[in-house]
């Protein structure tokens, strides 16, 4: 890489560095007041550039003093940078006056080394945004993609579990309830109380769900999608800041009762029919056809808890998770948001057949 940067610097940018090296030690050494030892560059590209350049210095000039000057301190630090920066590091490192005590060497070094063009802050700019990521930067943002999708899987499967457990304490509960002409038709309303706890944990879990799969489809969209599509990464309308934001600041992103809402009318609606289904059709079959609404009220009863009242609390348990799921549905995020017209063709299925 360093032998990279002579031959890209040529002979003529080579003098101007070891002219520049030179003036700027003699003005160090002539400074009576300088009592402090200077900044340390610690980046491990600039040390090895500061290397090479003291043994080229040592090659011409190996008796002066200001040789032990070039050793990784001291306002050499701008050639370090002005090296770096015909590297393409980034340029904001130009301007940057931590790095050493004489800022204006930098101007005739930058100015030297790219055929007297002074740059502007502007394109500066630029070229910053051009090179905002690096290969590392990208690989370590396909990495974080990779970790937000495994998470958001994670907690996927955790929905899937609560899910399993609401279908298999229902099918309990019907076996018991329909196992005899006898039975009780107890299980079948105990069951929709234990469903109501696997709703209420499911709900809590898809908001992390929602969480790590918003963060996944940012970076799908906002980081794959432009690079698929061969424009390079594009970061114009600030996504990056966004999504830094909310690591630094984590926010869930949907309400619990929206999240009840989509759990009910995507899997819970349908575990709910079953119950009450099969519950109305117990009472209606079992152990005899009922005759009358008097036998139902009587069938319908549970200990000292009269039929109508049995039957009235539950029209108003499976009112309530109506009432949640429409209202959810109205209010859900995302509602007023136009959607893309679907293709009539799919194309990528023809594409996956080997279409054109």
């Amino acid at each position: 890489m360093l032998n990279a940067i002579v031959v890209n610097g040529g002979q003529r940018g080579l003098q101007i560095v070891l002219n520049l090296v030179r003036r700027t030690a003699e003005v160090v050494l002539k400074d009576d007041t300088r009592q402090q030892q200077p900044p340390t560059c610690e980046a491990p590209l600039y040390a090895q550039i500061l290397s090479w350049a003291s043994r080229q210095l040592r090659r011409l000039d190996p008796d002066r003093p200001e040789h032990w000057w070039f050793e990784g301190r001291g306002p050499q630090c701008w050639v370090v940078l002005g090296l770096a920066r015909r590297r393409g590091i980034a340029p904001e490192y130009l301007a940057n006056t931590a790095w050493c005590t004489t800022r204006h060497l930098c101007e005739p070094l930058t100015r030297n080394l790219f055929s007297g063009r002074v740059q502007t802050m502007s394109e500066n700019n630029i070229e910053s945004q051009q090179s905002a990521f690096g290969t590392a930067d990208i690989t370590a943002l396909s990495h974080l993609y990779r970790g937000e999708l495994y998470r958001s899987t994670v907690w996927r499967t955790r929905l899937d579990t609560t899910t399993n457990w609401a279908v298999l304490t229902t099918g309990i509960a019907l076996s018991l309830t329909f196992s005899s002409e006898t039975a009780s038709p107890l299980p079948l309303v105990l069951v929709g109380l234990l469903v109501t706890t696997f709703l209420s944990i499911e709900a809590r879990r898809y908001r992390f769900f929602d969480f790590w799969r918003m963060r996944a489809h940012v970076l799908e969209v906002y980081f794959f999608g432009p690079i698929l599509r061969g424009r390079g990464i594009q970061v114009e309308n600030g996504w990056n800041e966004i999504l830094y934001q909310d690591y630094r600041v984590p926010n869930l992103h949907i309400s619990y009762a929206e999240a009840v809402g989509r759990r009910l009318r995507n899997n819970y609606c349908w575990i709910f029919a079953i119950q009450v289904t099969a519950y109305i059709g117990k009472l209606l079959i079992h152990p005899t056809p009922v005759a009358s609404f008097q036998e139902f009220w009587i069938r319908a009863t549970i200990g000292p808890i009269p039929g109508q009242l049995v039957i009235l609390a539950g029209l108003a348990f499976h009112a309530t998770w109506i009432t949640i799921a429409v209202m959810t549905f109205r209010s859900r995020r995302g509602a007023g948001r136009t959607r893309p017209q679907r293709p009539t063709e799919d194309q990528l299925l023809e594409l996956a057949r080997g279409g054109s």
